[in-house]
């Protein structure tokens, strides 16, 4: 198997073979990623299995494989025979056919803030509250595929997110397009917010921007201050603004949940798409335009490099 395996792909579907994932991520990273059967009328589930390496006397030591734990379809053909007895692992077995590389997880390419456009139907009689009540992530976020492209997209940062903080490949080799943004991968999407302003003190460009937790606050229109723990050089704050006309309703609730677990935790790490701008003399900002602009995840981590 060669190294090149790691970056074949057909569009952004991956396909890597185990000894890929253990040499790139590792074996911790590689058991946190999600791998599917590369057969096109079977694609079940599959997780990497890295046996021991010493056994107690007399037991066989496996090589490292994927498994389906719930098996293959029927009709799933591999790239070649493979006994039984060679992929047992504990008491569960994937006598399937031996496929030599996996397809791993697609992940978005691209991000495009979708603006909320408010529901006009009218709820029907003996409707419940759901016509109501939106889940935020299905109304602000999802893949969503243009009919121009075929690169996979979202409107909610939250996916982006995960797949930095568990990568299935490099992120400089993960391709990624942000609005007005010159960053061209994972690796130069994200910024930390130490690293928001140039040599001069000058805002840099739209990134997804990244820091940790310091304080929030609820004014009574509705509209939210949350404020980095970070200061500039010239004991500036930084901070992200959410105005109070912005909608829908169930993501600002999820978004005050979240922000109340990290005042009770006393930690969290935030991530807003934007680009700082000066607010009076004592603070730089981001005033999001939409809440898929917006993603905070536990526990505080330190400052990614």
């Amino acid at each position: 198997m060669q190294h090149a395996n790691w970056t074949r792909a057909f569009g952004n579907a991956r396909y890597v073979s185990i000894e890929d994932v253990r040499r790139e991520l590792g074996k911790d990273n590689a058991r946190k990623q999600t791998y599917h059967c590369p057969s096109e009328n079977c694609g079940a589930k599959m997780i990497t299995v890295f046996p021991q390496e010493e056994r107690s006397p007399g037991k066989e030591v496996h090589k490292e494989h994927f498994r389906a734990p719930r098996g293959h379809k029927p009709a799933c053909v591999g790239d070649g025979a493979r006994t039984e007895s060679s992929v047992r692992s504990g008491d569960e077995t994937d006598a399937k056919p031996l496929h030599g590389v996996v397809r791993a997880s697609r992940y978005p390419i691209r991000y495009f803030v979708r603006l909320h456009s408010p529901r006009k139907t009218k709820p029907l009689d003996g409707d419940n509250d759901r016509t109501s009540q939106p889940d935020p992530n299905e109304e602000e976020a999802g893949h969503r595929t243009d009919s121009h492209t075929s690169e996979p997209g979202t409107g909610h940062i939250r996916e982006i997110v995960e797949a930095y903080q568990n990568p299935p490949a490099r992120l400089s080799s993960m391709k990624l397009q942000l609005p007005r943004s010159s960053a061209k991968n994972y690796a130069e999407a994200f910024v930390d917010v130490k690293e928001a302003l140039d040599y001069r003190g000058n805002p840099l460009g739209h990134y997804i921007y990244y820091g940790n937790y310091q304080g929030h606050t609820i004014y009574a229109n509705n509209a939210i201050s949350i404020i980095f723990s970070h200061l500039s050089s010239k004991r500036w704050k930084f901070g992200v603004w959410i105005k109070s006309k912005l909608e829908p309703k169930v993501a600002w609730h999820q978004i005050e949940g979240m922000l109340e677990r990290c005042r009770h935790e006393s930690q969290g790490r935030i991530y807003v798409f934007g680009r700082f701008e000066p607010f009076g003399d004592w603070k730089y900002t981001i005033e999001i335009e939409a809440f898929g602009d917006l993603w905070i995840t536990y526990p505080q981590m330190p400052s990614i490099t």
